[in-house]
């Protein structure tokens, strides 16, 4: 029983930090994107 919830907590985890891995490329390729229209005007 502690295993198995062990685990899940553990995929949970990973999820969540996968979530914040593409959150973060996200925010950084707008960043990129913004500062490419900046050079451009």
């Amino acid at each position: 029983m502690l295993v198995e919830s062990l685990a899940e907590i553990d995929s949970a985890s990973r999820a969540d930090a996968l979530i914040d891995v593409e959150a973060d490329a996200l925010v950084d390729s707008l960043v990129e994107v913004d500062v490419l229209t900046l050079l451009d005007s």
